[in-house]
């Protein structure tokens, strides 16, 4: 459990698709306290539908965990009504690529801005990208290793909207983070990482997972771009030296002009393990 309460940021996870529901009873059984359900498909069409009903006016932030596969995407569709959260709502879909083809990721997107306009982000973890996800000493099925994805994937997105008290973010930068640069752009693409270790030099070594998992190299990103960096650990065991070593890493693999938003939260309970995630919004 994270130490400290939530900013006021009202979020909630949807899962679309057989894959996705089992992902989202995967986030529920580990105890991470966000609102999450399976939206079921209508018998008669097979679509999939977001409806008001599932969207009460104060949600801020709205996660889709998708397994539809590329060809099922436009079974997806969003009837929103005339709620008043369009504008101001951040909606970001979390996608593991095993589901697409990788050459077609900006078809995907495309086919999604058809079908929800008011997408504002689409965060891609790559299907070799699976095997970050492992944990030591636990046997991963495929579908275990995607079930480990969207769960640290939403944690990700959504822990820097804990307040804990010693590092963070408000709201207003993490909607600067995933919204498009520029008003012809309709939605962006982000990429993932994930980093965990235990021990001495803990920290570097989450923090240079994460960088290797993006499979990007930082330096090269444009002043354009956005960097999005949480950490979580043990409020008992971690020390304000090892977030320096974990940020030394990181400013020397980043341009000083990129937007950089980091978090740091604290777990109340003992445990040995540091996690490490980067978003990355590469324009």
């Amino acid at each position: 459990m994270l130490a400290g309460k939530s900013m006021g940021v009202n979020m909630k996870v949807l899962g679309v698709g057989d894959a996705a529901k089992k992902a989202v009873d995967f986030i529920t059984s580990a105890g991470y306290e966000i609102e999450c359900s399976a939206v079921q498909p209508i018998s008669e069409s097979g679509e999939y539908i977001i409806g008001s009903s599932q969207l009460d006016e104060s949600l801020m932030i709205l996660l889709v965990i998708s397994g539809l596969e590329n060809d099922e995407v436009s079974k997806l569709v969003v009837d929103i009504g005339d709620t008043n959260h369009k504008e101001d709502l951040l909606t970001i879909f979390i996608h593991v690529e095993s589901y697409f083809e990788a050459d077609e990721k900006k078809l995907v997107q495309a086919r999604l801005d058809m079908v929800i306009p008011s997408i504002t982000a689409t965060l891609i973890i790559k299907n070799e990208q699976l095997p970050c996800f492992k944990r030591e000493g636990v046997p991963y099925t495929h579908d275990g290793l995607v079930n480990e994805a969207y769960f640290q994937a939403v944690v990700g997105v959504t822990s820097p909207a804990i307040n804990v008290g010693y590092i963070g973010v408000d709201f207003n930068d993490i909607v600067e983070l995933y919204s498009p640069r520029g008003h012809s752009q309709k939605g962006t693409v982000c990429l993932f990482g994930f980093g965990r270790a235990v021990g001495e030099g803990r920290a570097a070594s989450a923090m240079n997972q994460a960088i290797n998992m993006l499979g990007i190299d930082l330096s090269n990103l444009s002043g354009s771009a956005g960097v999005q960096v949480v950490m979580l650990a043990d409020e008992n065991s971690f020390s304000m030296g090892e977030y320096a070593d974990y940020m030394d890493i990181l400013y020397d693999n980043l341009d000083e002009n990129i937007d950089l938003f980091c978090a740091l939260n604290l777990f109340e309970e003992q445990r040995e393990e540091l996690c490490s995630y980067l978003v990355v919004r590469q324009s």
